[in-house]
């Protein structure tokens, strides 16, 4: 364990020196590059990513814990378009950042990106700690022998299943007569937050907590909710189940989890599939035939997978037209991110008493609205700190990743008391911000509001109700 320890702080350490280093190397190949300088920052910014992977990968013990993905989704869409356009890849996207903006905009907007993911990634290997994250956790699930019995908890887990599929089933019905945009902004309604929420986190928390034919159940009914969101169109829901999923899987495993040929191959099926999915989206479910998919996806793997990385690259869009409009004054830098992340903790009317609201409430409408766009544009976390923080937006990166990384220690600190349902609102909490390499902290506020309820009133019922008990008992 001390070696294992001591190996994990050399790594720790050399991806630290390694990050900083790649930064000074690129600070100065920048400052004297004359030409090339878009080519220069894409090339560095794709190596940012990829070290950054392995180093928050090597401290893990090659564990895959959330902010894995949330690296690995900000790649994809904020620097998807920058790597099709460093290996000169044929593509058939109408969305290309290479068509519509200028080098020098695109050559500024790598760097700031490449900063953000290096003060990002430094804050989260500096208070990671040694042993005391998610790859310390070892979950013992009960025997499958001593969980065959149903309880009250297996009951409670199918009836808010039910109600998850009763409302999609509801969406998906009006799904088969419009188009995604045209339910989205027209005649959507889904699954409350709450219901959303709790189905999550306690879905998580079965998963944690059973084993055998409970298990699989369960992975089966969150996997068939999770294709009925993928249907109905929202990404914001799928995104935390798939974290969830992966997260749990790696702390519920007796071995050492090892990465094989087909997991490869089921991976490149889904991104395959996902592929299509952009346009999809612009058929209504009744629509969508043999002939439709024929054309969508009878280009070659190859051609998809690269179409998928146009699409999903869009997000650095939303950076570079947030630039454009810092640059010619059409807005000024805002405070979203401090907002919305107090928004989570305190109410409104305290937290104006002392900072007011953000003149741009949704930077999503904003930036689809500045564009000119009939189609939402989303945003991206990398955009809303430019936006806020300007040119240190690299410091607004390295407080990302710390806090980051203090919500996966608190999931550890909570799973190592065996206090699964607590972790699980961590852990959902994390699964969704995920989802903010393409989206923005607006979306985190009630989210948070709502794990802080949970932690508050179990710390209260600890502190004052049980211990009360227990004295009683004595």
């Amino acid at each position: 364990m001390n070696d294992n320890k001591s190996y994990n702080g050399l790594a720790r350490t050399m991806g630290i020196v390694a990050l900083v280093l790649i930064g000074a190397v690129w600070l100065i190949v920048d400052s004297y590059t004359l030409i090339g300088k878009v080519t220069v920052n894409g090339t560095m910014l794709v190596l940012v990513y990829i070290v950054s992977i392995i180093v928050v990968l090597r401290v893990n013990n090659f564990k895959i814990v959330p902010f894995i993905f949330f690296l690995a989704y900000c790649f994809f869409s904020n620097a998807g378009q920058t790597l099709v356009e460093l290996l000169h890849l044929p593509h058939s996207s109408n969305i290309n950042i290479y068509v519509h903006y200028t080098d020098d905009l695109i050559a500024e907007m790598l760097a700031q990106q490449g900063a953000i993911i290096i003060f990002a990634v430094c804050g989260y290997l500096l208070f990671k700690g040694s042993s005391k994250g998610l790859e310390s956790i070892k979950l013992e699930t009960p025997e499958a022998k001593h969980s065959e019995q149903i309880k009250l908890a297996d009951i409670l887990f199918i009836v808010i299943c039910l109600s998850i599929f009763v409302v999609y089933l509801g969406e998906l019905s009006k799904r088969a007569q419009m188009s995604y945009g045209d339910y989205y902004y027209e005649s959507r309604e889904g699954a409350n937050t709450i219901l959303t929420y709790i189905y999550h986190v306690y879905g998580f928390t079965y998963l944690m907590t059973r084993s055998g034919w409970k298990k699989k159940m369960a992975v089966i009914i969150m996997a068939a909710i999770a294709v009925m969101a993928v249907f109905i169109g929202s990404r914001s829901n799928t995104i935390p189940i798939l974290v969830g999923f992966v997260a749990v899987s790696f702390l519920t495993q007796k071995k050492k989890v090892q990465i094989k040929f087909w997991h490869l191959l089921l991976g490149f099926l889904v991104l395959y599939i996902f592929s299509g999915f952009t346009e999809l989206r612009n058929y209504s479910l009744n629509r969508i035939d043999i002939e439709v998919l024929k054309r969508i996806y009878g280009s070659s793997v190859i051609k998809s997978m690269v179409n998928i990385f146009m699409e999903m690259g869009g997000s650095a869009r939303t950076s570079l037209s947030t630039m454009s409009a810092l640059d010619i004054g059409s807005i000024q830098e805002g405070h979203t991110m401090i907002y919305y992340f107090l928004k989570g903790f305190l109410p409104v009317q305290i937290i104006e008493l002392f900072i007011s609201a953000p003149d741009i409430p949704a930077l999503s409408t904003w930036v689809t609205e500045f564009n000119g766009s009939e189609s939402g544009w989303g945003f991206s976390i990398i955009g809303e700190m430019i936006y806020n923080f300007g040119a240190f937006s690299f410091l607004g990166g390295f407080v990302f990743g710390t806090v980051w990384v203090l919500c996966e220690r608190l999931t550890a600190k909570y799973l190592s008391q065996k206090n699964y349902f607590l972790a699980s609102t961590v852990l959902y909490l994390l699964g969704y911000a995920a989802f903010l390499a393409r989206a923005e902290m607006a979306l985190m506020s009630v989210k948070m509001r709502y794990t802080v309820y949970i932690i508050v009133i179990s710390y209260l019922l600890k502190k004052f109700v049980l211990t009360k008990k227990e004295g009683a008992i004595k």
